[in-house]
C-alpha cells in the first residue's frame, strides 16, 4: 500500500508503504531486523528508499522492535505486539539526519468499510521520528502518541481530533526544528518544537473542526 515520498538531495527517495508484508508472519527486511506483520495491506509498514531510477535500494520496518502502546493500536487480526506502524505522511530534514512520519491507519480496513472502521484505534494517533544518518539504514528513533482535546469529553473516539494522522511537514529555517502533523479524521493540527528530540513534545495548535463550525453554523464537517 505505497503512500506518500520524499525526495533527497542526491536525487533518491524514501517512501512510505501504509500497509503490512503480503503474508502474515514474520518478516526480514534489508538489515536483517524482523517483524511479525498481520498480512497484506495489514500492519506494520515500512519505509523504502528508492535509487534514481526507481530501484529498490533499502526496505526498513516502521514498526520499532518493542510492543506499542495496546490503548490506542488495534490490529485485525490481532498481533502478539501490538503496533500502530501504518506509516502515511512523510518528510525529512537532511540537515538534522532526521525524517518525520505519521500514521494513519490499517490500510484494509478503511477499504472494507470507508465510513466507520471496525474500532476507533484502527485509526493511528502516532507519529515516528526517524534516524537517517546513514541514508542506507534509516532506523525508527521515537514514537510519539498524540493527546485528544477538549472534543474528546464524552464523544465517539473516532471523532477525537488525534484520529488518523495525515500528512506531516517539516519546518525549512536552519535554526528551527519543528514539524507539523494533520489529522485528517480528527480535523486538527499538531506542532513539536524540536523532532531532534529523543522524545518529541506535540500539542494541538489548531482545530480545523471548531473553525469550520463557526465559519459555517449548522453545517460542514462538524454538522
Amino acid at each position: 500500500m505505497p503512500d506518500a515520498y520524499w525526495t533527497l538531495k542526491d536525487g533518491t527517495a524514501m517512501g512510505t508503504y501504509m500497509g503490512g508484508p503480503v503474508a502474515p508472519g514474520p518478516c526480514r527486511y534489508t538489515h536483517g531486523e524482523v517483524r511479525s506483520g498481520n498480512g497484506f495491506a495489514g500492519t506494520p509498514g515500512e519505509v523504502i528508499r528508492f535509487g534514481k531510477h526507481g530501484e529498490d535500494l533499502v526496505q526498513a520496518p516502521a514498526a520499532t522492535n518493542r510492543v506499542e502502546d495496546p490503548k490506542w493500536c488495534d490490529n485485525l487480526p490481532s498481533l502478539q505486539a501490538p503496533s500502530c506502524a501504518n506509516p502515511h505522511g512523510i518528510q525529512a530534514r537532511e540537515d538534522l539526519h532526521t525524517m518525520v512520519t505519521s500514521d494513519y491507519a490499517e490500510p484494509r480496513n478503511i477499504i472494507l468499510d470507508p465510513i466507520k472502521a471496525p474500532s476507533a484505534f484502527l485509526r493511528r494517533s502516532s507519529i515516528r521520528t526517524w534516524d537517517i544518518s546513514d541514508l542506507n539504514h534509516p532506523r525508527v528513533k521515537s514514537v510519539s502518541f498524540l493527546q485528544p482535546g477538549p472534543r474528546a469529553v464524552g464523544s465517539d473516539p473516532l471523532h477525537w481530533e488525534n484520529r488518523a494522522i495525515m500528512e506531516t511537514t517539516v519546518t525549512n529555517r536552519p535554526g528551527h526544528k519543528g514539524a507539523f502533523a494533520q489529522s485528517m479524521q480528527g480535523g486538527a493540527v499538531y506542532y513539536a518544537p524540536d523532532i531532534t528530540a529523543a522524545h518529541p513534545q506535540w500539542r494541538e495548535v489548531l482545530d480545523d473542526w471548531a473553525g469550520d463550525k463557526m465559519l459555517q453554523p449548522g453545517g460542514g464537517v462538524g454538522a
